[in-house]
């Protein structure tokens, strides 16, 4: 199943590599449909 936010995981990598040139892996850390109070990312540089 894909869920909603893997889809912002991407859009977000994408724009963090197109204004750095670099690479990111972006992972949801909180998720408001799940109960949390906001969506949560937490991006990584990949080297």
């Amino acid at each position: 199943m894909i869920y909603p936010d893997s889809i912002d995981e991407g859009f977000f990598s994408g724009i963090l590599g197109e204004f750095t040139g670099e690479t990111f892996n972006v992972k949801e850390v909180d998720c408001w449909a799940s109960g949390d109070r906001v969506c949560r990312f937490k991006a990584k540089r990949m080297p």
